[in-house]
């Protein structure tokens, strides 16, 4: 697993839970710190992050077609 991906991955989930309102952008980066650590000790692989990846862009896709 290519680290870049991972923070990719991260970065998109991130901008999803803000605009959800799961993640409040004064504690984001401590919440998504905790995120990542979980991921670096359960040890992702390249097919893990690319399933994450695509949960992402699927919920971004499904809250796009829920907006007026």
């Amino acid at each position: 697993m290519r680290r870049a991906d991972l923070e990719a991955a991260l970065a998109d989930a991130q901008a999803l839970l803000l605009e959800v309102g799961f993640l409040l952008p004064h504690t984001a980066h401590a919440r998504m710190a905790k995120v990542r650590g979980l991921l670096q000790r359960a040890q992702i692989d390249a097919d893990e992050v690319a399933l994450l990846r695509g949960m992402v862009r699927q919920l971004r896709w499904a809250t796009d077609r829920r907006t007026p």
